[in-house]
């Protein structure tokens, strides 16, 4: 009896194993060109995508267990040769059994914005915020950003030294999602940042009031950032 009891269990986790591969599969390649929403691989959350064509630059996954697979991916959106939007996407390829931790992103409190509507560990999470970041691929990077960079210097793409964030991070308990929607400043008639290092840029939180046209900016990243919140939501939930 108890053997038999552990020979289904044994079986039930390889066909879990099996399925959990054959979706791998299911991840865009890169070059892929996609319109109007981003199906990831684990068939239900799927990422809105602003108006326009967007190319898959580096796509992958990371194993946080043999059963649960992240998938991670960069999509860029070029404009004579000049990247003006990012997206990046992670979130898992298996549903959880047990739920995800608590976010950290949702507790921050040193970027330009963050609205917290819940952060459950195992439970619901739902927040969202804009946030500065320096676009420089360098050092060990996981595949996906090797594969975003090789592709942006193969193609002579010129990238932003700082973007502008909306970051979402939504989950329940069996997926998650991270997505980051990135917004090139200098595409909109900014001048590069004197220092794009994160702490002493331009964009930094404790600089940008010294500009009005940078904030702005953010409050015009604040509204967009606001009404799309529902359109990721309903694709986290698979409504979109």
């Amino acid at each position: 009896m108890i053997r038999s009891i552990l020979m289904v269990a044994v079986v039930a986790v390889l066909a879990a194993c099996q399925t959990t591969n054959a979706k791998l599969d299911d991840i865009s390649p890169q070059g892929s060109i996609l319109t109007g929403e981003y199906l990831t691989a684990n068939g239900r959350v799927k990422v809105p995508l602003p108006e326009g064509e967007w190319i898959v630059a580096g796509s992958g996954y990371r194993r946080v267990g043999y059963e649960n697979p992240i998938e991670e991916v960069i999509l860029v959106q070029v404009d004579d040769g000049t990247v003006i939007h990012y997206i990046e996407i992670r979130t898992d390829i298996a549903a959880s059994p047990i739920g995800w931790k608590k976010s950290t992103f949702c507790e921050r409190n040193d970027i330009h914005y963050i609205k917290k509507i819940s952060n459950v560990p195992a439970g619901s999470q739902d927040c969202w915020g804009i946030n500065h970041f320096r676009m420089t691929f360098t050092g060990k990077i996981p595949l996906y950003m090797e594969e975003a960079r090789t592709y942006i210097v193969d193609h002579k793409i010129r990238s932003p030294l700082n973007a502008l964030a909306v970051e979402y991070r939504l989950a329940d308990k069996p997926h998650f999602l991270d997505v980051k929607y990135f917004f090139n400043p200098e595409a909109d008639g900014f001048e590069p940042p004197k220092i794009a290092e994160w702490a002493t840029s331009d964009w930094h939180r404790d600089r940008v009031y010294m500009d009005p046209k940078k904030v702005a900016y953010i409050k015009k990243l604040k509204s967009w950032g606001e009404d799309w919140h529902t359109k990721v939501k309903a694709g986290f939930e698979g409504k979109q």
